[in-house]
């Protein structure tokens, strides 16, 4: 009986585990999930990496931020306005290219997403 009892608590363990990381994604709009993900970027002299989490944050060298789709734009928060940036954004190639353009500039960067 008691081996019966652990198998159950282990079963519904596993199944709340599965649940919970699927809940992530339907918080989303189909526009943010084509974000999801770790891009980069290349130039001459260094790789840009950054990562696109389903909970909304987002991750690149050792800055941490927020992350949303507002207005038709990509906005990263930090804690201070200092922090915020916002882009315009198109993808291409299937969606695994994601061309970024920093507001008020005339040049798109183009991130390369990264097979997982």
């Amino acid at each position: 009986m008691k081996n019966k009892i652990i198998l159950i608590l282990v079963i519904m363990a596993i199944t709340l585990g599965f649940l919970s990381g699927c809940t992530e994604t339907k918080n989303l709009s189909e526009e943010e999930k084509r974000f999801i993900g770790t891009w980069t970027a290349n130039s001459e002299n260094f790789q840009i990496l950054m990562t696109f989490n389903p909970d909304r944050t987002f991750k690149q060298s050792f800055i941490e931020r927020n992350w949303e789709v507002k207005d038709g734009l990509l906005v990263l928060t930090g804690e201070t306005d200092l922090e915020t940036s916002s882009y315009n954004y198109y993808f291409s190639e299937n969606d695994t290219i994601l061309n970024l353009q920093t507001v008020g500039t005339d040049v798109y960067v183009p991130y390369t997403k990264q097979i997982e």
